[in-house]
Formats: structure tokens, sequence, C-alpha cells
């Protein structure tokens, strides 16, 4: 359920399917719904061993770098579990971030402590803010630490804002890159998906102008191919 948050709009009718079917005693869309989830089991052996690159490790490296003197024993790893359930019905999920920083020994030559405040940049920024999000919900809060940036929020679940299909937010991000202009601050916009139809009108959405259906087909496959999800070790 965690990761098919994470692009709501293309998993969560085949989710609901698959409780269905196991509601019935049928576990074998369950099944091939999971086996989608994880990595191929299929080995291929080659002469040389190939370098394991992606999932976990990068973001391990990073955050137990980044982190300032951790603890590891079990007391502490229960307060940090109680206070992202907290914040999060997934807080077991997030807590296994730090966990796997248990025995992390490595510190960076630099360090950086905060706080994040940027009173001046060389051009206005854009943020955009999914209304929810389950991983980074917090655009309102970074547009306060820096200044002169304006937030876009879409009406809209799933994690960023190419989890959903929206033509506002499609000629926003075009006319910031292209133009420079910025949408008005409080600019909310709509998307043309929705979670169990093919629309919210139940078919196939109907462009106002070619312009339109053209940029929609674009943004619509830009969605598809946007594989965004939390790490192999987060995934249940």
């Amino acid at each position: 359920m965690f990761s098919s948050l994470y692009s709501p709009y293309r998993t969560m009718k085949v989710f609901f399917e698959v409780l269905k079917a196991l509601e019935e005693g049928d576990g074998m869309p369950f099944y091939v719904f999971v086996a989608g989830l994880l990595p191929s089991l299929s080995c291929d052996c080659g002469s040389k061993p190939r370098p394991r690159t992606g999932g976990g490790e990068g973001q391990s490296a990073i955050i137990c770098s980044d982190a300032h003197s951790l603890e590891f024993d079990h007391k502490t790893m229960q307060k940090h579990f109680e206070q992202l359930s907290k914040v999060s019905i997934f807080g077991d999920i997030w807590s296994e971030i730090r966990m796997s920083c248990i025995n992390s020994k490595v510190r960076p030559k630099w360090e950086w402590h905060g706080p994040v405040v940027v009173n001046q940049t060389s051009f206005p920024v854009l943020m955009i803010d999914n209304t929810e999000d389950p991983v980074t919900p917090d655009a309102q809060k970074m547009s306060k630490a820096i200044n002169g940036s304006v937030v876009l929020t879409q009406k809209s679940a799933g994690h960023c804002s190419l989890a959903a299909s929206s033509l506002c937010t499609f000629k926003a991000i075009r006319s910031y890159f292209n133009e420079g202009i910025l949408p008005k601050e409080g600019t909310v916009c709509d998307i043309e998906d929705h979670m169990f139809l093919l629309d919210k009108m139940g078919g196939s959405y109907t462009a106002t102008s070619e312009e339109d259906k053209q940029l929609l087909d674009a943004l619509q496959e830009l969605s598809k191919g946007f594989r965004v999800g939390p790490p192999p070790h987060l995934t249940f």
C-alpha cells in the first residue's frame, strides 16, 4: 500500500482489485501485483561481476554521513519511532531509514548545520506542492525559508507533481522555464486524472483545443514514465 501511494492514479485501482480478490480467497492477483514491485530474481551470469547500483545504498550513505551524533540503542530507536508515528501512520516504515545507519562510522570532512535560509536567489524559485504527498509535503514550509519563492499547489495525491496529469501545472511550469513567468501566489491547479475512472467524466479527457490535447498526451506519457518510489528496503 505504501508503495502504491507514490503513484496512486496508476496503481490504486489495481491495488483495491487485489484486496477484493484476497477477500474472495484468490491470492494470484496479489502475487502478480507484488512481483511487479520487486526486483527481478533472474541471474545474468557474465565473466565479470556487475556492480550493484541504485537502491537504498546511496540514500543510506548520504543520510548516515550527514546525520549528527545518532544513537542506535533500543530506547533511542523506540523514541524515534514514536515521534514519527505522531506525524505519519507509516512511522514504522520511515523509522527504517535511521536503522540503516546502525554501526555507520563514516563522517564527512565538512558538516552543514543549517539553518535553511536564503535571502536572495538569482531568479525566483517555483515550488510545486501536492495536497496529499506521502513523502515530501513541505513546499509551503520551504518557501518561507527561500525569499521570493512562489508555491503552486496541485490538488492531487502521490509523490511529485508528475504523479498526476495537470494541464494547469504543466502550463505553469512551461511558462516558468520558457518565459520566466511565475504563477500568482496561491495558485491551485486541478488534475485530469481519476483514481478509479479513466477521468472525471468516466471517459477519455476531451481537450478544449488541439494544443491542449497535444500537451496532455505529452504530459501523460511523462507521467507514465515517471518512476519514483521508495527504496527497496522501504517497500513493505
